[in-house]
């Protein structure tokens, strides 16, 4: 369909019977006019929240152009000074830099700490030797749990007589000091066995106690400060 645009006045094919305008500019501009009120209004509206932010901008690129125009390549202020890392001389832009690369920068953290560094290593090591040693034994571990849940299921001890025990409780035996129940706490309660499962003893009354949560981590795994 052959037709012409009221506002341009051009000849255009019409995809549709319904359309009257060549583009969308030609029918913004048609709406505009018949609209001029709530266009001005508009207007006010995006002045009244935007102008702040204009003028904010405007300032900013005033500022950075005045720094610029102080701070220019060839006027820029040099400051000879000496590696503390390499002890050569270099020129620095500004009068805190210490170092003339970052390479000498860490060379000289690490050999401040270079304890630190150790102790983060073997952490890193340590973890390593944990990952192989359960990809190699997962066997020897899960044999290790079974048989640590059936002699905890062979018991007769119950849920109350766990409660009077430790609200009875309130001094560690082996260190002498006050326990607390705050979580992670190294004077938290905690359960232990006289004779460790480990070691063959049971999930009996008469193997059970409440001590410190320090105490029980440093005991070790055999009763050796029991049994010898």
């Amino acid at each position: 369909m052959d037709k012409v645009c009221p506002i341009c006045k051009i000849n255009f094919k019409a995809k549709r019977i319904d359309s009257t305008y060549c583009s969308e500019k030609c029918s913004s501009r048609h709406w505009r006019i018949n609209n001029k009120e709530k266009v001005k209004k508009h207007k006010r509206e995006y002045k009244e929240k935007y102008s702040k932010t204009k003028k904010y901008k405007e300032r900013q690129k005033a500022s950075s152009a005045r720094w610029y125009n102080k701070h220019q390549r060839g006027k820029t202020k040099t400051y000879k000074k000496i590696c503390n890392n390499c002890l050569k001389e270099f020129i620095a832009r500004r009068s805190d830099k210490i170092y003339c690369s970052n390479k000498c920068a860490t060379k000289f953290w690490r050999k401040e700490n270079e304890g630190h560094l150790r102790n983060y290593n073997k952490l890193k090591y340590n973890k390593e030797k944990r990952r192989e040693r359960r990809k190699n034994n997962r066997e020897g571990d899960l044999n290790y749990k079974h048989k640590r849940r059936a002699k905890e299921k062979e018991t007769d001890i119950t849920s109350t007589f766990l409660k009077q025990l430790k609200e009875n409780t309130n001094t560690c035996i082996i260190c002498n000091k006050l326990m607390n129940e705050i979580s992670y706490n190294p004077l938290q309660k905690t359960l232990d066995h006289i004779i460790t499962l480990h070691s063959g003893g049971t999930h009996t009354k008469n193997n059970v106690r409440f001590i410190c949560r320090q105490c029980n981590l440093e005991r070790p795994k055999d009763s050796r400060d029991i049994l010898f």
